[in-house]
């Protein structure tokens, strides 16, 4: 079971999740739309690690370099730190 934090909260992501579900479950306001990677909605940023490629597909290569991914693609494979477009804070370039 990964760990998905979120400013100051950590929260478990269970094994049949993605980031999306969990944060949801967790009543996190997060944007989304169709939940497939189509509409990009719910592009958030991984702080420390690497998403899995497969939360990638379709976002520029600029983005998948900066560790930006789409929620509702991914099943993290690691404890991850995640930030909201609008959380990006003063690294955000």
């Amino acid at each position: 079971m990964q760990r998905i934090t979120i400013g100051e909260s950590t929260f478990s992501c269970l094994s049949d999740e993605t980031v999306l579900e969990t944060l949801l479950r967790e009543n996190i306001k997060v944007p989304y739309g169709c939940r497939q990677g189509l509409c990009q909605a719910c592009q958030m940023r991984s702080l420390d690690n690497s998403p899995p490629v497969s939360a990638q597909v379709g976002l520029k290569d600029t983005l998948q370099k900066q560790n930006y991914f789409l929620a509702c693609l991914c099943r993290p494979e690691q404890n991850m730190t995640v930030a909201l477009l609008n959380q990006q804070g003063p690294s955000n370039q």
